[in-house]
């Protein structure tokens, strides 16, 4: 039981910076268009 919440644990936070990195870099491509126009 330990053994799975630990698991879940780890898909969440791989999860979670899965989700702030790609988040990252659409705002960064958005400003970069920005500046462009």
């Amino acid at each position: 039981m330990k053994d799975l919440i630990g698991v879940i644990g780890i898909l969440i936070i791989a999860g979670l910076l899965v989700y702030m990195f790609v988040t990252f870099i659409r705002v960064s491509k958005e400003a970069e268009g920005k500046k462009s126009l």
